[in-house]
């Protein structure tokens, strides 16, 4: 594949791990621009193995206030071209309800372009709208249809795709295919779904790369939440029941389970964040056509170095992870506010 998504494609595959964006500004209080910069620049120093991908959203936030974080990231740090920018719209940014119609995903590629002030690597529809999606088919084709519009103009680079269904893939790759750079869904040790569903195999089949958003369980394995109060006011996290007090007490087991089995015995240990990373990295070895790029999402430079540092896993740590896992079941939903 010759085709900017192709070489998008190229791209992601060399990369160890990404930054998500978004617990910086979807927050009653954001985090501090200084604070935001400082975690950004952290970032990309600990991805130095190719180019790393920011994921931002025209709906982090109030008032595009994540796309302002990147736009003025980018006017005082030179190096953009090392940069992979993704950006998420195409929902109305109150109720968070999916606008796949044409009008509606031009509209959100025109905000998130003003916005962010420049070229966007990688546009997403969030969600795609059931609405938009015509009698027998299985996805809504004039929202793709849209996107490659401005794909063509250049505005663009290509297209990923956001929580989609094997199937959904395997047409929109037969259609699209040349426009297509990325899927992205959530993957973690809690949320094992694109295993068992046929996803990561059809990826694979197909040779593009899977996204990992949300790698960390939404913070239930860095060890910085042990309590329902840990999550600040105002963050998404509060509306999902995994974080309820019967749920959270199920959910970090997982992350007992890591300390004591995987963390103690090294010495000096891996930050938790770490091993949950290299657990998701490991799928390259089963999955050989794809490539599993991480992007944890961190509110402080620490949490960020924390998160990217090196770690690997031997194959009997595994071996205890994976035997743990399958007899782990997470309480509770993982996308509420978006229902």
């Amino acid at each position: 594949m010759t085709t900017a998504a192709g070489k998008l494609r190229n791209e992601l595959c060399l990369s160890k791990a990404g930054y998500g964006l978004m617990g910086l500004t979807w927050r009653d209080v954001p985090t501090p621009p200084d604070t935001a910069f400082q975690c950004m620049r952290t970032a990309i120093s600990c991805c130095k193995q190719g180019k790393i991908l920011f994921n931002c959203g025209e709906f982090y936030g109030r008032d595009f206030l994540n796309l302002h974080y990147v736009r003025d990231f980018f006017r005082e740090h030179p190096g953009r071209e090392q940069i992979i920018l993704s950006v998420k719209g195409g929902v109305d940014n109150t109720t968070l309800k999916p606008l796949g119609d044409p009008s509606s995903v031009r509209k959100s590629m025109d905000n998130c372009l003003r916005e962010v002030g420049g070229y966007i690597d990688i546009f997403e529809c969030a969600r795609f709208d059931p609405n938009a999606v015509a009698p027998g088919a299985l996805y809504p084709r004039t929202s793709i249809e849209a996107i490659v519009e401005y794909v063509n103009a250049g505005k663009i680079g290509a297209i990923g795709l956001s929580e989609v269904t094997a199937e959904q893939v395997r047409a929109i790759a037969r259609d699209y295919g040349e426009y297509l750079a990325c899927v992205e869904v959530e993957f973690s040790m809690l949320t094992r779904d694109i295993l068992h569903n046929d996803l990561a195999q059809t990826c694979s089949e197909l040779g593009i790369p899977i996204v990992c958003y949300s790698p960390l369980a939404r913070g239930l394995l860095t060890n910085g939440i042990s309590t329902p109060d840990d999550v600040p006011a105002g963050d998404f996290r509060r509306l999902l029941a995994r974080f309820g007090p019967e749920a959270l007490a199920q959910n970090l087991q997982a992350a007992t389970f890591l300390q004591e089995h995987i963390l103690k015995p090294r010495v000096p240990p891996p930050p938790l964040p770490a091993v949950a990373l290299a657990w998701i990295r490991s799928w390259n070895d089963t999955y050989k056509g794809t490539h599993f790029l991480p992007i944890p999402g961190a509110t402080t430079p620490q949490r960020v170095e924390e998160a990217l540092s090196s770690c690997e896993l031997a194959a009997a740590e595994l071996d205890l992870i994976n035997a743990f896992l399958a007899h782990f079941t997470p309480v509770g939903g993982r996308d509420e506010f978006l229902r």
